[in-house]
């Protein structure tokens, strides 16, 4: 009978792992290995107290790398930052010194990179879709501004780039421009308490969200629109950024329904494919070689997971064996080519 009991309890500790939540290990994904440095101030004692702040500096710098790796949104790193223990398997020190009071290490930190990469997938470019400049003003907090550029990625693919406050729309436009931008967009939001509380002593605020699209290539005025939400919550605060939330999603819908067919009108011009990549500084080195290109107007890493990346490349009309020459020049002597089709091409890393 005991033994029966034993074999039923694990059995049923089994199947509850296996229904676990999104923990540190289920459904993680692939672990990529990242390296980067850490600096505390050991504050003129024993260097050994500075380690453990000197190491969560190192594990930042690695989602700061990792993040911009597949978005160039300061806000996305942001995001993942907030969650750091979420992103971070383990970490390991590889060397530290003192320097002028400060302990420095360098570590290697092993992050779940698909989960960097999901939580960044709002801001990073579709395959398809418009690069945006975006300047937000008004009440937005986080949940107006983020249910806006949701909105727009699943309605239109479109990828975002942050503006300040401030700039006129002959700024927002020339530094879309500059940017390689397709447009820029304007966003304003306004947030106010509703007196009458329902039922259950629930608040209820009301907000608006209005924007004003602007053409990159010339300036021109493409759409203006606003729309209205309600929200509701135990508190003023939890009722306002409902309202902001469910703004941000509506004028992101209304973008892509009004501007989604006239902006989303950049095609990709290759896909390009790598194995056998070393890490996540050559990948992000190569797609900086490859935008470099004279033909080509932007390149994003879709994906890169165990040494193996696709990119896609936003360039002028080209064959893809022009293409590929061009790539092997701007990368130097580190890869050779494992495959070309129609649009496209696929690279292997020499080891």
């Amino acid at each position: 009978m005991k033994k029966a009991t034993i074999l039923m309890f694990l059995a049923m500790s089994a199947a509850l792992a296996g229904c676990a939540g999104p923990g540190r290990g289920a459904g993680a994904g692939p672990l990529e290995a990242v390296e980067a440095e850490g600096y505390a101030d050991t504050g003129g004692k024993d260097p050994s107290a500075a380690r453990p702040p000197a190491l969560a500096a190192a594990e930042r710098a690695a989602l700061k790398k990792t993040a911009a790796l597949f978005s160039d949104d300061p806000s996305a790193a942001e995001a993942v930052l907030s969650r750091q223990s979420y992103y971070v398997k383990k970490s390991k020190v590889l060397s530290e010194k003192r320097i002028d009071g400060f302990l420095s290490l360098r570590a290697r930190v092993w992050i779940y990179i698909d989960r960097v990469r999901h939580a960044v997938a709002p801001s990073a470019a579709s395959a398809a879709g418009p690069r945006l400049l975006l300047a937000v003003s008004g009440d937005s907090g986080a949940s107006g501004e983020t249910a806006f550029r949701n909105a727009a990625v699943s309605s239109m693919g479109a990828s975002f780039m942050s503006a300040g406050e401030g700039e006129d729309a002959a700024a927002l436009t020339g530094r879309a421009a500059a940017s390689g931008a397709r447009a820029a967009v304007s966003a304003r939001f306004s947030v106010r308490p509703l007196e009458a509380a329902v039922g259950g002593g629930l608040a209820q605020a009301s907000a608006e969200a209005s924007a004003v699209v602007m053409d990159a290539r010339g300036g021109e005025n493409l759409a203006e629109f606003s729309v209205s939400a309600a929200g509701m919550g135990p508190d003023r605060a939890s009722a306002a950024a409902k309202a902001l939330s469910e703004a941000g999603a509506a004028l992101g819908r209304e973008l892509g329904s009004r501007l989604g067919g006239k902006l989303k009108g950049e095609d990709r011009g290759f896909t390009l494919r790598f194995s056998g990549a070393p890490g996540i500084d050559s990948i992000s080195a190569l797609a900086a070689s490859v935008e470099g290109i004279s033909a080509v107007r932007r390149v994003t890493v879709v994906s890169y997971a165990e040494g193996e990346a696709e990119l896609a490349v936003y360039a002028d009309r080209m064959s893809p064996e022009e293409f590929a020459s061009l790539v092997l020049r701007a990368a130097g002597d580190s890869l050779v080519i494992d495959g070309i089709e129609a649009s496209e091409v696929a690279f292997r890393y020499m080891r």
